[in-house]
């Protein structure tokens, strides 16, 4: 049996998995960090910290990303998701 990691550590890990997700969602669709941060009325540098898990997203960011890249909010939160699943069906 695998230990839980402590609500700190799930914070970040959740805020890196979300800017991975970012990340990779805005390469896919040809976006810089800063056409991304003129569509979300941000900086470069807001988008360049939630790419790297170094700021929280909120709930009202997540909706804003998932319109800019025409998916369902779920998919910010992909890798997550499947390590999540993963835990599941091993223990």
């Amino acid at each position: 049996m695998t230990k839980k990691p402590g609500p700190i550590k799930r914070d970040v890990e959740l805020a890196k998995s979300i800017g991975a997700n970012l990340r990779r969602l805005r390469l896919a669709r040809g976006h810089s960090q800063r056409t991304l941060a003129i569509a979300l009325q941000c900086t470069r540098t807001c988008v360049a910290w939630m790419e790297l898990g170094h700021t929280s997203v909120s709930i009202q960011r997540v909706i804003e990303l998932a319109c800019v890249f025409d998916v369902e909010a779920a998919e910010l939160f992909q890798e997550l998701l499947k390590e999540t699943d993963d835990d599941d069906s091993t223990g």
